[in-house]
């Protein structure tokens, strides 16, 4: 059975009850997780656990963050990749599809393509923070005063020599890390 037809099935109350017993159980008794990620992208935020309840049997995942859990009966789940593709919002394309790729993945991802370098635009920036738990955020900048990405109202590099100044003016300056931010973000040009 397909993650989502499990997903569907565990979506029905009394089995949601189920995995947040096996859950509850689970955390009593000290059971670590099979496998942990922190998912910053997808149909939820927050942390992603995992326990193996057998073989052939469904994994339970547990995610969510601090404000609650939710957990589910599904398919295992055995790598990041594959965690990480099951948390992806199969409904978003285009720079939405991009700045959430790159919060499940990081940048370095080859999920997350960069702009060919010199090519005509539109270009956006999408610059990613770490921070000294293993988390890491990424934000998009456009060619709009405040730099900030504005979804109603896009403005978009008109080239990559323009998005690349933008890169150079903003490192040249000074650079305030927020609390548990490991170091100055890194960027990649990405096309609109």
């Amino acid at each position: 059975m397909r993650i989502s037809q499990l997903e569907q099935l565990s979506t029905h109350a009394a089995l949601r009850e189920v995995a947040e017993m096996l859950a509850r159980c689970l955390e009593a008794r000290d059971v670590a997780p099979d496998y942990e990620f922190e998912a910053h992208a997808g149909r939820e935020y927050g942390d992603v656990q995992e326990w193996s309840l057998g073989a052939g049997a469904p994994r339970l995942l547990r995610y969510g963050d601090g404000g609650g859990h939710t957990c589910i009966l599904a398919d295992a789940c055995n790598d990041p990749d594959e965690l990480a593709t099951w948390l992806l919002h199969p409904d978003l394309d285009g720079v939405e599809a991009l700045h959430e790729r790159a919060m499940v993945y990081g940048l370095d991802s080859a999920q997350v393509p960069a702009a060919a370098e010199g090519c005509e635009g539109p270009c956006l920036v999408l610059s990613e923070s770490d921070y000294l738990d293993g988390t890491h955020r990424v934000d998009i900048h456009d060619a709009s005063e405040r730099g900030d990405y504005d979804w109603a109202r896009p403005q978009p590099f008109a080239s990559y020599a323009e998005a690349q100044a933008w890169i150079a003016e903003v490192d040249a300056g000074t650079y305030h890390l927020s609390h548990n931010e490991s170091g100055r973000p890194t960027h990649k040009i990405i096309e609109a």
